[in-house]
């Protein structure tokens, strides 16, 4: 639903956060260490900045896709919520395990792999904000 007040903004922020992601997944293979060219990350570092910078953006643009879909500063600061709590409960656990562990593979590190180079717990909170929204207009 976009509002009377600024439908033009709106739709802007979506297409910019859309057309973002796919430039992060396009670009996957980008070393955003780079970007600190005052030092010389190798190894390890190197990994951690890569991840770190990758789960940032996406779940930046991701909440900026929340905010032109809902256009509620709830919504955007629950989303900053889960942004914190993925990258305490999930980046954290996936980096020491590929950093101290690094022969454990399988399912586990596979998906956390998954939940920190693709923006999935934001893409959960789309439907649930909806939904949210529908049963507070019903009630």
């Amino acid at each position: 639903m976009i509002p009377r007040q600024q439908p033009a903004l709106r739709v802007f922020l979506a297409v910019f956060s859309l057309a973002g992601l796919m430039v992060v997944f396009l670009f996957q293979q980008y070393d955003y260490s780079q970007w600190f060219w005052w030092t010389n990350f190798e190894g390890t570092p190197r990994f951690i900045v890569n991840r770190l910078a990758r789960f940032l953006i996406n779940d930046l643009l991701m909440v900026l896709l929340i905010f032109s879909i809902f256009f509620e500063r709830k919504y955007v600061i629950m989303a900053f919520i889960v942004q914190a709590g993925g990258l305490v409960l999930i980046l954290t656990p996936y980096l020491l395990m590929q950093v101290y562990l690094p022969h454990i593979g399988g399912p586990m590190v596979s998906y956390l792999h998954r939940l920190t180079v693709n923006p999935l717990l934001m893409l959960v909170l789309i439907p649930a904000f909806w939904y949210q929204k529908k049963m507070r207009m019903k009630g």
